[in-house]
């Protein structure tokens, strides 16, 4: 009987351990959804496809009256070809609705992008993963590209939508 209330104590704590961490799960949620953009934003500047990167930006942003504009500065400023990146920490929020996700927004940061010409980048970005309440929000809001010295100079396209 004890070993037997054991093993349901252990089966539970060990699901409710892989529920929390998203161990073993479909790689959605906040750390599993930022890697996923990270990967399709980088994919995107790995091939200097400037319509696949405007296509991760939401409806808001997309209607900015200098958004090309942006894109454009945004590719003089991120020039030279990608050797090497780390995508690093994730963070965000997400909000249930009725036993389903009604909102994810992530923030994903990737590091360490090396050019081949030894430029070295960090890029942050705001990006709404779903938006139940407002879907023209869905998708980046705001992409930040720093570099120099101290990755101080900055670089932005759009602007955080809240």
């Amino acid at each position: 009987m004890k070993k037997a209330i054991s093993l349901v104590i252990f089966i539970f704590l060990l699901s409710t351990i892989v529920g929390f961490t998203n161990c073993g799960g479909d790689g959605s949620g906040i750390d599993g959804e930022g890697k996923k953009k990270s990967r399709e934003l980088m994919t995107y500047l790995e091939n200097k496809d400037d319509e696949g990167l405007k296509s991760m930006f939401c409806e808001i942003t997309l209607s900015l009256d200098d958004f090309d504009e942006q894109v454009e500065r945004f590719w003089e400023f991120f020039g030279g070809e990608i050797v090497s990146y780390k995508i690093g920490a994730v963070g965000g929020q997400s909000k249930s609705r009725d036993g389903k996700v009604a909102l994810l927004d992530v923030i994903p940061r990737i590091e360490n992008i090396e050019t081949e010409s030894g430029e070295t980048f960090r890029i942050f970005f705001h990006c709404y993963v779903s938006n139940d309440d407002a879907p023209n929000k869905v998708g980046i809001t705001k992409l930040t590209l720093r570099t120099g010295d101290d990755l101080n100079l900055i670089y932005t396209i759009g602007e955080y939508v809240d």
